[in-house]
């Protein structure tokens, strides 16, 4: 039995939640299958009925990436709906998924996507961070997927939060997915077990620097923190993997404006 089938007693095994009843949600054809949004997510909801799919340049990199590894494991941190997990369960039927959502909407939502994949997709219904404890969550109002962890007395809903480390004290993985608004370099931080033990382990992460600021951690410390790890740091474009200096990367940030943000894949190779 290795560290995936073990776990620590901790897991949340895919199941029916309670309650989903309690707030109305569509069924939206993706090329992932058919997944279930709640109606008032307008953001990823909208895209994906419009266009069948969610961030394909970010979808192309992971599917390539577990391609020789269609029988290894995929960590998807920040799974809302469940998009991703589902992409790749459905394109590599013997590849395990470790799903990690702690907004109680989405992952209740997620365990249910997830489904019909059966226990490849193990679904965890918190966050990941550097350590244990209990964080405050505030999910923006039309756009569920923009759940940030929050510092305050006064919080929208509180999530448990672990280490990837403490969880799988053993856990080799193959492919990470990060997108936690601004909360990439903590979650890093906190597996950096996985990281060691992995020799050719990928990770896409968003880069936001405007979420990394609001988190108070210096952006261009956050890149220069991703290669202290050992791994390279490559701009993901459309269809293109561009490795890139740090200005480079902050550059294309700014171009897009305050908000602009960029995903990246970690590798070693």
């Amino acid at each position: 039995m290795n560290a995936y089938d073990r776990g620590k007693g901790e897991t949340i095994a895919s199941r029916v939640p309670e309650g989903i009843q309690d707030w109305p949600v569509e069924r939206v054809a993706t090329d992932a299958g058919d997944l279930w949004f709640p109606l008032d997510d307008l953001v990823m909801r909208e895209h994906a009925r419009n266009s069948g799919q969610w961030d394909p340049a970010v979808g192309q990199v992971l599917l390539d990436a577990a391609k020789n590894r269609s029988d290894g494991l995929f960590i998807d941190v920040g799974a809302n709906v469940g998009y991703f997990s589902c992409l790749l369960s459905k394109r590599y039927p013997a590849l395990r998924t470790l799903a990690f959502e702690p907004q109680p909407k989405m992952s209740a939502l997620l365990q249910l996507n997830v489904w019909p994949h059966g226990d490849r997709v193990r679904v965890h219904s918190c966050a990941l961070g550097e350590k244990r404890g209990v964080i405050g969550l505030r999910s923006s109002r039309n756009n569920l997927g923009d759940t940030r962890g929050v510092d305050e007395q006064e919080v929208d809903m509180l999530a448990p939060c672990i280490s990837l480390d403490a969880l799988y004290p053993e856990l080799q993985a193959d492919l990470v997915k990060i997108d936690v608004q601004g909360y990439e370099l903590q979650v890093l931080r906190g597996m950096a077990g996985v990281i060691a033990r992995s020799p050719e382990i990928r990770i896409v992460v968003e880069f936001s620097p405007e979420l990394l600021r609001a988190e108070h951690i210096d952006p261009l410390q956050a890149l220069d923190a991703y290669r202290a790890f050992g791994l390279r740091v490559l701009m993901v474009g459309n269809g293109t993997l561009q490795e890139l200096n740090n200005n480079e990367i902050m550059r294309y940030c700014s171009s897009a404006g305050p908000s602009g943000q960029v995903d990246l894949l970690l590798s070693r190779a």
